[in-house]
């Protein structure tokens, strides 16, 4: 073997590719680096983890095949070096994207109204123009001039049908109807009257006892006599009810309210169309 000449000038090494084991003078061909160089070159190489390897460009996969050969490189440097490159081929290839790609999320569908009502809102009117509304089934659905029953204060009452409303939703339904009246309902509906002409006399007498300063217009019962309810009207703020709640409560044997029917302005109570004096 020809000892090794050092160049006229100093060699230039090509840092862009780091398994470069050769130096190349400028203006001359490649000459190998000396034998002690090669295997020092060649155990490094050889102790490196396939796994701490970064991927190498195709610009120098080129670049390392082809001048293999023209940098004298023993044999076993050029399989030391195939193998890097195969290695960097496969570590290259295990991060491709994937061969599918992954499904969309499915469209939203707008919700369509339907067509057809699920349920009707009826307008119910009570004895002296109290009025409220209430859910009714599609099925068995009453008309508007129809008497209903339906779900009252703690119990049920009974009215007329004067309005009828398609509704497309279930949402918030309040009290619902429970079925068209019957003649027995309404024949008791009627017994009504004779009891709330004479819940109005004892309560009237029972206003002058204990000087209670409101006027009683009407008496109304519910439907199944649970609840019976005073109209009436006043000139007092805060009129006291309290001794003739207790009265009253002793004389029907049912639950009591009173209802100012003529209330005065952001004062409570619920203002009737009708009232009897």
């Amino acid at each position: 073997m020809s000892a090794y000449t050092s160049p006229a000038t100093p060699p230039a090494f090509y840092t862009h590719d780091p398994y470069a084991t050769c130096a190349v003078t400028p203006g001359s061909s490649p000459s190998c680096a000396p034998a002690s160089d090669q295997q020092d070159v060649q155990t490094s190489l050889s102790t490196q983890s396939a796994s701490s390897l970064s991927p190498m460009s195709s610009y120098s996969q080129g670049f390392v095949i082809n001048n293999l050969p023209a940098i004298g490189a023993t044999p076993a440097v050029s399989e030391v070096m195939s193998s890097v490159v195969s290695i960097t081929s496969e570590s290259v290839a295990s991060c491709s994207a994937p061969s599918t790609p992954p499904s969309r999320p499915a469209k939203m569908t707008k919700l369509k109204t339907p067509t057809e009502p699920t349920a009707y809102t009826l307008k119910v009117q009570f004895k002296y123009g109290r009025k409220s509304d209430f859910l009714s089934e599609v099925d068995g659905c009453a008309n508007v001039g129809d008497h209903i029953v339906v779900e009252g204060d703690r119990g049920i009452d009974l009215g007329v049908v004067i309005d009828k409303k398609p509704r497309f939703s279930a949402n918030n339904p309040g009290s619902k109807v429970k079925r068209i009246a019957t003649a027995a309902d309404m024949e008791q509906w009627k017994s009504c009257d004779a009891a709330e002409e004479e819940a109005l006399k004892t309560t009237r007498k029972l206003v002058q006892k204990h000087r209670i300063p409101i006027v009683v217009h009407m008496a109304e019962y519910q439907f199944d006599k649970k609840k019976l309810t005073f109209h009436y009207s006043t000139q007092a703020s805060h009129p006291d009810f309290r001794a003739l709640l207790r009265a009253s409560y002793r004389t029907f044997r049912c639950r009591i309210w009173l209802n100012n029917c003529k209330p005065k302005k952001n004062a409570p109570g619920i203002a009737l169309d009708v009232v009897r004096s």
